[in-house]
C-alpha cells in the first residue's frame, strides 16, 4: 500500500467506528462515553413517561432511536490524531494549516536572522583582512616615501585611511563601510590596537607633509648620481694630464684627491636618504667631500697658497677644470 493510500485511509471514515458507534449507544447509562449522554437524557424522559400510556412510549422509543442514529451519524465523521484529539476532518485540516503556516513564518525569520549574521560576520572579516594588509602595505609605502619616491606618498594616504577607518570601525561600527562592531570579548585587544593605528596615522601624516622636500631632495640626489661618472672621467683626464706635464707632487695629489671626491660624493648620495630617514654621517661627509672637491678644483685652476697649486696654465687642463666646476 503506498503512503498516499494509507493517508487516506487516515481520514476516511472506516466502517468498523460506525459499528462501535452503534454498539456503544446500546450500552448503560454507567457508560462514560460523551456520546451516550444524549441518549441517557432521552431515556430518562421516556422513563418519566411511562405512566402516559403507550403511545407516550411509542413516541419515546421514535425519539430514542433517532437521536442514537443522529449520534452514530456525527461520531463516524470524526477522526482521532495523535496530539490532536478526535475532530472532524476540516477541523484538522484547518489546524494543520495554521500549524503550516506558523512553521514557515518561524522557518523564514530563521533564515533572515542567519543570512543578517552571516554577512554581518563576512563585514568583519573583510575589514579584518583590510587592516592586516593595509598594515603592511604602509610600513612598505612609508619606506620608500622616505627616500623621495613620488607614487609612494598616494600609497601612504590611501593605506594610513583605509586601515584607520577598518579599525575604527571594528571598534565602535560604521555606517559607511557597513561594518559592525565586534563584540565586548575583543574589546581588550581592540583598546590596544587602536592607539597604535592613531600613532601610524599621526606618523603617516608627518611623512605627507614633508612630501615636497623630499621629492626634492631625491631628485637632487638623483642628478648627483648621474653626474658623478662625469665627474670621474673629467678628474680622471686632469690627473691623466698632470702625469704627462710632469707636474709637481702636490699638483698630482690634488688631482688624485678630486678622483677619489668623486667616488665617495656618489656614495655619500645614495646614503643620504634611506628608508630609517636621513642619514646624519652621510649629509655631513656629502657636505664634506662637495665642498673640499670645489675648494681643490678651485685652487688648481686659480692657485692656493694653501694647497700649495699654482694656477693652471696648460689650455686643456683648463678646459677641463673648467667643466668639472661647471
Amino acid at each position: 500500500m503506498s503512503i498516499i493510500d494509507q493517508v487516506k485511509n487516515i481520514f476516511s471514515p472506516k466502517k468498523t467506528d460506525a459499528l462501535s458507534s452503534e454498539q456503544d449507544s446500546r450500552l448503560s447509562l454507567a457508560t462514560p462515553d460523551p456520546s451516550m449522554n444524549h441518549v441517557s437524557v432521552l431515556d430518562t424522559v421516556g422513563q418519566g413517561s411511562d405512566s402516559s400510556g403507550p403511545m407516550a412510549m411509542g413516541s419515546g422509543g421514535n425519539e430514542r432511536q433517532e437521536t442514537a442514529a443522529s449520534v452514530v451519524k456525527s461520531d463516524s465523521n470524526l477522526i482521532r490524531l495523535p496530539m490532536f484529539g478526535s475532530k472532524t476532518i476540516g477541523d484538522h485540516q484547518r489546524q494543520l494549516s495554521i500549524m503550516l503556516v506558523i512553521s514557515l513564518a518561524v522557518l523564514a525569520g530563521l533564515l533572515i536572522y542567519a543570512l543578517n549574521q552571516a554577512s554581518k560576520t563576512a563585514q568583519q572579516l573583510s575589514a579584518t583582512g583590510q587592516s592586516l594588509m593595509q598594515s603592511q602595505r604602509l610600513a612598505k609605502s612609508v619606506s620608500q616615501a622616505m627616500t623621495g619616491n613620488q607614487p609612494a606618498f598616494a600609497e601612504v594616504k590611501e593605506s594610513s585611511g583605509v586601515l584607520g577607518k577598518a579599525v575604527k570601525g571594528l571598534k565602535s561600527g560604521d555606517d559607511e563601510l557597513k561594518i559592525s562592531a565586534l563584540e565586548a570579548d575583543f574589546g581588550p585587544d581592540l583598546d590596544s590596537i587602536v592607539p597604535m593605528v592613531e600613532k601610524a596615522e599621526k606618523s603617516a601624516g608627518a611623512v605627507m607633509s614633508q612630501q615636497k622636500v623630499l621629492t626634492q631632495v631625491n631628485a637632487a640626489l638623483r642628478q648627483i648620481n648621474r653626474q658623478s661618472s662625469d665627474l670621474l672621467e673629467i678628474a680622471e683626464s686632469i690627473s691623466s694630464l698632470k702625469l704627462q706635464q710632469n707636474a709637481g707632487p702636490s699638483e698630482i695629489s690634488a688631482a688624485g684627491q678630486l678622483v677619489m671626491l668623486t667616488q665617495r660624493i656618489g656614495k655619500s648620495s645614495n646614503e643620504f636618504l634611506t628608508s630609517e630617514g636621513v642619514g646624519a654621517e652621510a649629509v655631513f661627509l656629502l657636505g664634506k667631500d662637495l665642498n673640499a672637491f670645489k675648494e681643490i678644483a678651485v685652487g688648481m685652476q686659480q692657485g692656493s697658497a694653501e694647497l700649495r697649486l699654482s694656477a693652471a696654465r696648460d689650455p686643456q687642463v683648463k678646459e677641463q677644470l673648467d667643466a668639472l666646476l661647471k
